[in-house]
């Protein structure tokens, strides 16, 4: 969900090769083809985008993260559904980069070369069009907008599809949903949220629930009132000094230094003589430090008494020598570090993150809690079943050995119902599960099930329904009655954060802390 800082290329030639050397990796419905650069949340891209005749569907092509990427789903309205992510990452750029496509002053091109196509649909026309557009007095034509004609881009939604049915649950704020404003009218909340779902997931259902209510309360700063690259914003500084909690940027000129730090007050007074936990929440691939305070775990710091650190670079190679540099500089600072109660949490690659710094920086920290990544059970060397939630490439493997290496490390995944791939959880992340309970002296040997909407056998399997939505548990409990594993479903959820994750998650890390390396469980 980084910002769009759109590069375009428009060289008539540079489409036809690439339509004609990609044209038999492709489905044959997709018969139009543009080329371009962007710079995306993951970083500059060359982006290769298919479309069908009406450009209903798309199928875009890309290499990030030293790996290819391709992105498939359907166009509604303007509104990007994917239904395939090879990497499943990148899926909450796809929204973004078919804008991108759109917007482009290029003609699309006939796969494999060729007379350019019309793309009325999407504002485009043949050379000398947009010409025609205009009077002579430099007036649009009757009836049409030059917003709406400039970049060919579709009318950002200001209601629910026409289609919707179901219940409308009205609350303050609403309207935010669909306020694109801070990205240039190009896009809002409501288009971002949708693109991050499968096609299960139903946005207008969402936004008219509970969950989606309280979602857009955590989001709107971000994704409305300020945009994403505004986490050090003055005003944000002083929303939360207003909840008692002092945000401290640093290094922000510096993206592979930079972190933001949130502190309660109460820890840095005069008279404070006591030492206090530090949670480490890590932002997913795209996304920012911004998209971090999403999560939920800065909001309950405070009735907690833990601090947070959001990091900017997340990047396999570096995470644990970051973060030993990061809580240097905050011990530095003066800040109060209970040095065993150190957690890793995190989004999607964020929590991927926290899966890897638990197997291999097991001295350090103490439990884990990850969200929408379901991805960081599996086990290198384990073949990945097709259509399974994918890990991103081997730099962020964990081997047997790691797990065998580890001295407990207790963990919480939780992961929404419309999350892609994520669930119910395949045969090769079951067979990973299975590794990750035995790291924590877990006898339980879980087995597919259709009996839960996580699709696992467990110890003990609950429901419980938080902000409106079924959330289901599948707890594997130590021969002392410890849930060491917690497996958590939220319904109807996309490739998204809820409001529960930093409670249930918090509920779960903090009986655990990590004295000379060793795992204490709190009575």
């Amino acid at each position: 969900m980084k910002k769009l800082l759109a590069i375009l290329l428009s060289a008539i030639m540079v489409f036809a090769m690439a339509g004609a050397v990609m044209a038999e990796e492709v489905p044959a419905e997709y018969t139009q083809v543009k080329l371009f650069d962007g710079t995306y949340g993951f970083g500059e891209a060359e982006i290769t985008a298919y479309t069908n005749e009406d450009q209903s569907a798309f199928y875009i092509t890309f290499e990030c993260f030293d790996e290819d990427q391709i992105l498939e789903g359907t166009i509604d309205d303007g509104i990007v559904n994917v239904d395939y992510d090879l990497s499943g990452f990148v899926s909450g750029d796809a929204q973004i980069i078919w804008d991108d496509a759109v917007a482009s002053d290029a003609a699309w091109e006939a796969v494999g070369g060729g007379d350019a196509i019309a793309a009325e649909d999407a504002g485009e026309s043949e050379e000398g069009a947009s010409e025609d557009a205009e009077s002579e007095d430099g007036e649009s034509p009757e009836g049409e907008s030059e917003e709406g004609e400039s970049g060919g881009m579709p009318a950002t939604p200001t209601a629910e599809a026409d289609t919707y049915e179901g219940f409308v649950r009205d609350y303050y704020g609403k309207e935010m949903w669909f306020d694109s404003t801070v990205y240039g009218g190009f896009y809002s909340a409501y288009q971002i949220v949708a693109g991050n779902g499968d096609e299960t997931f139903d946005i207008d259902a969402f936004i008219n629930s509970q969950m989606g209510e309280k979602v857009l309360d955590r989001i709107k700063y971000e994704l409305v009132l300020l945009g994403d690259d505004q986490v050090a914003n003055d005003y944000m500084i002083q929303y939360w000094a207003g909840r008692g909690i002092i945000e401290t940027p640093n290094y922000m000129d510096d993206e592979t230094k930079a972190y933001v730090t949130y502190v309660p007050d109460y820890m840095v007074a005069e008279d404070n003589d006591q030492l206090y936990p530090v949670v480490f929440d890590y932002h997913g691939g795209g996304g920012t430090m911004f998209e971090a305070t999403d999560h939920g775990w800065v909001e309950i710091c405070y009735d907690n008494e833990f601090m947070v650190v959001t990091p900017s670079r997340v990047e396999a190679d570096t995470l644990a020598d970051d973060m030993a540099a990061q809580l240097a500089e905050m011990e530095a600072a003066g800040l109060p570090i209970d040095y065993t109660r150190i957690y890793a949490v995190g989004q999607s690659m964020g929590g991927m993150s926290s899966f890897l710094l638990g197997a291999k920086n097991n001295s350090v920290v103490a439990a884990i809690a990850a969200n929408s990544s379901a991805a960081g059970l599996r086990v290198a060397g384990i073949e990945a079943e097709e259509g399974s939630a994918p890990t991103m490439d081997a730099s962020w493997s964990i081997t047997e050995d790691d797990l065998a290496a580890t001295n407990y490390i207790p963990f919480l995944l939780q992961v929404g119902t419309c999350d892609y791939a994520q669930l119910p959880l395949a045969d090769d992340l079951i067979s990973g599960l299975s590794l990750w309970l035995a790291a924590n002296d877990l006898a339980t040997v879980p087995e597919k099930t259709d009996d839960n909407a996580i699709g696992v056998t467990a110890d003990n399997v609950y429901t419980r329904r938080m902000d409106g939505a079924m959330h289901t548990f599948a707890e594997y409990i130590n021969e002392d009655g410890v849930v060491m594993a917690e497996l958590v479903s939220v319904e109807g959820m996309p490739h998204w954060t809820a409001p529960s994750f930093a409670v249930n998650g918090w509920e779960f890390i903090s009986k655990f802390s990590r004295v000379d390396g060793e795992l204490v469980i709190a009575e």
